[in-house]
């Protein structure tokens, strides 16, 4: 707080691209008559990608330090979904188009679905109710009768065969079935029939870009703050919302806010076991000769090519906590220009970015940094 009054103090102002107005401290327009000099003026642009964003100066060519928040961003992205089966094999779970309600597919169709066996269709379907009272955007014609349930134009289903994704994220033969050599066979082979896997493959390249743009600008850091579990959950948590209300996540396409929890760890080792394009072309050099990758390939010479480490994940009570945020709430309630209801506003949002039971618990923190001199993790882990 003292760091923004400082600001406002100083007369900063802020300029938007593609614009000729600009916004003081408080918020105000200023006229061009009025702006503050250059110097004073932050420049705000926005970008569609990461990768349009300078890393350097474009006039004296020096490095600029990055400093990046993803809040509430990963979770966004989308995910691949896999499904165990019988069998113990895994399939990836698809969209497919619902043309018709339950009770309208005649009986033959049923029949030749069941006869053709190419798809097996899951028991994700939609029990959301569209009624006219909360939809006004539908028109009488649409059901026949108030509050009659329909299924939604988007299903989930699991097709007969294999897909690139899942032979790929999840390392499995065409069958299904986890590969020899596979890490993570274990696990998968000891997980019960139905459970869900989720992989986010943006989410792990976007941290190593993160991690990669902060080495390459010589300075910075990253925090990711979202809810998740340090680790791959088994079961499904795709969910969507809309108007504040969860819903199926295939209903209402393009309205419904989709969403799923992170999974940190994978995005703690995306960073801290990622590899440059030497060593990749390297490792794929070797392989395509038939040869045995050396364990020396990767030195501790290299390591330091990249000392961008992951942190974390801890959970968003914690990192609070001890970056200080109960002193700094008590400050400001004991302050004398504090009021009964303020006081109570900032220990009410207090409770609920701490609490285990709120958001305290459920959210997690993930730093991408430099160890301070190379032996100290960064404020807050």
């Amino acid at each position: 707080l003292e760091g923004e009054k400082a600001i406002k103090e100083k007369g900063f102002s802020f300029t938007f691209e593609d614009s000729e107005d600009e916004i003081d401290g408080q918020g105000n327009e200023r006229s061009n008559d009025e702006q503050v000099e250059q110097s004073k003026s932050v420049s705000i642009n926005w970008h569609d990608l990461l990768s349009s964003v300078p890393t350097h100066d474009a006039e004296t060519g020096d490095p600029i330090p990055t400093f990046i928040v993803c809040q509430e961003l990963l979770d966004a992205l989308p995910i691949h979904s896999f499904q165990k089966i019988e069998g113990g094999q895994w399939r990836e779970r698809l969209v497919d188009v619902a043309v018709r309600d339950k009770e309208e597919e005649s009986s033959e169709v049923t029949k030749i679905k069941q006869a053709a066996g190419r798809m097996k269709y899951s028991d994700a379907e939609s029990t959301d109710s569209i009624t006219e009272s909360n939809s006004s955007t539908l028109s009488s014609s649409t059901f026949e009768e108030k509050g009659k349930k329909k299924l939604p134009r988007l299903r989930f289903v699991l097709p007969p065969d294999t897909t690139p994704a899942l032979r790929t994220l999840l390392r499995v033969s065409g069958s299904g079935t986890p590969l020899e050599g596979n890490p993570t066979a274990e696990a998968l082979n000891a997980l019960p029939t139905g459970s869900v896997v989720e992989a986010c493959p943006e989410g792990l390249l976007l941290a190593q870009d993160i991690a990669d743009r902060i080495e390459k600008c010589n300075g910075g850091a990253a925090l990711l703050i979202d809810y998740g579990e340090d680790g791959a959950s088994s079961s499904d948590t795709m969910r969507g919302f809309w108007r504040h209300t969860q819903v199926h996540p295939l209903s209402r396409p393009g309205e419904v806010d989709v969403t799923a929890d992170v999974d940190f760890s994978a995005l703690r080792e995306s960073v801290n076991q990622r590899i440059g394009l030497e060593e990749s072309l390297k490792r794929k050099h070797f392989t395509n000769n038939g040869q045995v990758l050396p364990s020396s390939t990767n030195t501790e010479q290299e390591k330091q090519i990249n000392p961008q480490e992951a942190f974390g994940p801890i959970s968003q009570g914690q990192f609070l906590a001890s970056m200080g945020i109960v002193q700094r709430v008590e400050k400001q309630i004991e302050a004398d220009s504090t009021t009964d209801e303020q006081a109570y506003e900032l220990y009410s949002a207090l409770e609920r970015l701490l609490a285990p039971d709120q958001m305290g618990e459920r959210y997690k923190v993930l730093a991408i940094a430099r160890k301070k001199e190379g032996l100290f993790p960064p404020a807050g882990f």
